[in-house]
């Protein structure tokens, strides 16, 4: 769940716009970083 959610701030256009306005970049950060967390946690 965690890992589709970390997908959503790149593949959904709302979430990235959302993100995007606050740092460019930050949409992809986020994503890497929830893909990363769960992919660790197994």
């Amino acid at each position: 769940m965690h890992a589709g959610l970390g997908r959503m701030y790149v593949e959904d256009e709302r979430f990235t716009a959302t993100y995007e306005a606050m740092a460019p970049g930050l949409a992809k950060y986020v994503s890497t970083a929830n893909q990363a967390n769960a992919a660790r946690q197994g």
